[in-house]
C-alpha cells in the first residue's frame, strides 16, 4: 500500500509539472491573441477571452499549486498519496481544494490502513457532493498537537442529507454507496476508543471532524 501511495504523489506532481510546462509554453500564444482583441479594440471579446480561458485556467492552476505546498507538511508518505490522488480528481471535477496542513505531521494517530480508508472514504464523500453542488468546493484541515490530531474534511452540496439516517445502514443521499462507506468509518472508529467523530452542517457546509487523542 505504502508503495502504491507513493507512487500516486509522484504521478500527481508529474501532473502539476506538466499543466505548468503546457501553460508557459502556450503564453506566448496567449499573448498574441490578446494582441490582437487590443489591435482591432474589441475591448468585450479581450474581456470575455480573459476571464474565461486565461483566468479560469490560470486559477484553478494556482488552488491546486496551493495544496500541493501544504501538502509537503504531512510526512506520512501513505496519507500523502492518498490525498495527492484527491486532489488530482478533484481538479479533474472542477472542485476547488482547500488543503491547511500548517505544522509537520509526522506520526499517525492511528494503523495506517485504517486511516487511510476513513480518510478517502471521507474526501471521496466530499468529492460526490460537491462534485453536484452549485458551488464546488472542499476544505481538508489536519491539525496536529503534542496530544492529539484533528483532521476536518468539509464539503459544499445542494442536497441536504439527513442527519438521524446518514449513520445507518445504506441510506445515502447519493446513492447507496456513500451510505456503506460512512458505516465502515464508524466500524473502523470503533477500534480507536480515543477518538471522536462531529459531524454537522454549518453556513452551507457538510462537516465531518476526526479527533484522535
Amino acid at each position: 500500500m505504502k508503495q502504491n501511495q507513493l507512487s500516486n504523489y509522484i504521478v500527481a506532481l508529474e501532473t502539476i509539472n506538466e499543466d505548468m510546462k503546457h501553460f508557459r509554453h502556450d503564453y506566448a500564444n496567449i499573448l498574441f491573441t490578446l494582441q490582437t482583441f487590443i489591435e482591432t479594440e474589441d475591448i468585450q471579446g479581450l474581456k470575455h477571452y480573459f476571464q474565461s480561458r486565461i483566468l479560469k485556467v490560470e486559477q484553478q492552476t494556482l488552488l491546486t499549486n496551493k495544496a500541493f505546498c501544504q501538502i509537503k507538511n504531512l510526512k506520512l508518505m501513505e496519507l500523502k498519496g492518498l490525498i495527492a490522488s484527491k486532489l488530482l480528481i478533484a481538479e479533474q471535477l472542477g472542485i476547488n481544494v482547500h488543503l491547511e496542513i500548517p505544522e509537520e505531521v509526522h506520526t499517525a494517530p492511528a494503523d495506517m490502513i485504517d486511516l487511510s480508508r476513513i480518510i478517502g472514504i471521507l474526501i471521496d464523500n466530499a468529492i460526490e457532493a460537491s462534485e453536484k453542488a452549485s458551488t464546488k468546493q472542499i476544505q481538508i484541515g489536519f491539525i496536529q498537537t503534542p496530544s492529539s490530531m484533528l483532521i476536518v474534511i468539509k464539503n459544499t452540496f445542494d442536497e441536504m442529507p439527513d442527519m438521524n439516517l446518514l449513520f445507518k445502514g445504506y441510506y445515502s443521499t447519493k446513492g447507496e454507496g456513500r451510505g456503506i462507506g460512512l458505516v465502515n468509518v464508524r466500524k473502523l472508529l470503533h477500534k480507536y476508543p480515543n477518538a471522536t467523530m462531529n459531524t454537522r452542517i454549518e453556513n452551507g457546509w457538510f462537516i465531518q471532524e476526526l479527533e484522535f487523542r
